[in-house]
Formats: structure tokens, sequence, C-alpha cells
């Protein structure tokens, strides 16, 4: 009987386990939500990378150029683009929008569309971004994130309260939202570093249990520990 139990917590430890694992995967590629990131490489070199779940590209496209608009993943790959480049705007210093020019797709259960924006001023002091690429989604909401040398890493929430439009103004080494709506510093998106190590630490959990099992079962009954009774 105190095998059957401890044999019974065993296994509903591991069941724990793999369900909280499987429930991290999940999250990590919700279709509600995205990562919008303006990069400064290099001074003057920019580049805008949108990280978003595969079904939420496919069914954009749908909705946008219908069920039957492409037949292979180059075909699906330059209606990403036509419609990303379409809902995406950035602006520096209120000029015009600057160039986005198509750079690399990486499909996947969480696909990663890099542009190289070109036109951007020497000198920086307000930045515009739009991204209404998932507006079709209900409650799509996507993390901005703008890098720029020897600037402070905020985050802003992109949705439709704001029309997934975030207006930065540069200042003293940091972006200050002129938006009504405030910054955030509630991450919406799981980092990967945070994910890869709760799903390390899941699996290794798992293992040691599923190990004591076997080793528990594989001992002996005259080598195992017996509690005598006081």
């Amino acid at each position: 009987m105190k095998k059957f139990v401890k044999s019974t917590i065993v296994n509903r430890w591991l069941l724990t386990a793999l369900l909280g694992l499987s429930t991290l995967l999940a999250k990590a590629h919700q279709p509600d939500i995205s990562s919008t990131m303006l990069i400064e490489h290099a001074p003057n070199e920019w580049v805008l990378q949108v990280r978003v779940a595969l079904t939420a590209l496919e069914y954009e496209v749908k909705v946008q150029f219908g069920d039957s608009a492409y037949a292979t993943p180059e075909e699906f790959e330059a209606l990403v683009i036509e419609h990303l480049k379409n809902n995406l705007s950035v602006q520096f210093n209120g000029e015009e929008p600057s160039v986005l020019q198509s750079k690399q797709v990486r499909l996947g259960h969480e696909t990663s569309i890099i542009f190289k924006v070109s036109e951007v001023p020497a000198a920086i002091e307000s930045i515009s971004v739009t991204n209404s690429s998932f507006g079709e989604i209900q409650r799509s909401q996507s993390a901005l994130i703008v890098f720029k040398n020897g600037f402070a890493k905020n985050q802003f929430l992109l949705n439709a309260d704001n029309h997934y439009t975030a207006n930065l103004l540069a200042d003293d080494s940091k972006f200050t939202l002129l938006n009504k709506a405030k910054p955030t510093n509630i991450s919406i998106l799981p980092s990967n570093l945070t994910l890869v190590a709760a799903i390390v630490v899941l699996i290794g959990v798992a293992l040691f249990l599923w190990v004591r099992l076997r080793a528990n079962r594989s001992v002996p009954k005259a080598l195992r520990v017996v509690d005598f009774p006081k």
C-alpha cells in the first residue's frame, strides 16, 4: 500500500511538471501577443524586428488576401511582408515615415520578420512607431522596445487603446511616452532566457522523480530501508 501511494505521488508530480511545460510552450506562442523591436545595430543603421506566433500571421494573411492566396512558403512570406509593410510605420523627428526594406523572414511557431530601416537622421529627438499588423485579432497587443546605444531600454505597449501607436521623446538617454497611455514595465512576452530556464527546471524535476521511482522499483526488498514501529 505504501509503495502504491509513493508511486501515485511521483506520477502526479511527473504529470504536473509535464502540464506546466506544455502551458509555458503554449503561452510562448499566443496569437494575440507580439513584439516590435526597433534596434540600432550601428550609428545610423537600424532594423525593425517583429516577432509573432505563426498562427497570427496565417490568420491575418487569410483575412487580408483570402484562403487560397498562397501555395508555397515563399508566396506566404511575400504576403506576410506586404501585410506588415502596409501596417508598420516608423518616423524619426516627426519627418516622413522611414523606408522599410524587407531583409529576412524566419518562419516557425514563433516567426520573426526583420526589416532594414532606411533614411534615419543622425540626431534623434523623437520616434513614432505604429504596428497595427494584428489588429484583426481580438485583444491584440505588442510589446514595443527601442534598443538605442547609450539609452535605457524601456518597454511600451501597442494596443487598440492607443491605435497601436507609440510616440516617444528622446530625453536624457531614455525614451518618454507622449501618448496618454503610460509605459509599462510588465513584460507581456516571456523572455527566451526565462522560458528556457523554466523548461530546464521542469524537465530536471521530471527526470529526477522518474529516476527515483525506477530506482525504488529495482532495489531488492531486502536492501530497502524499513521503518520499524517504535
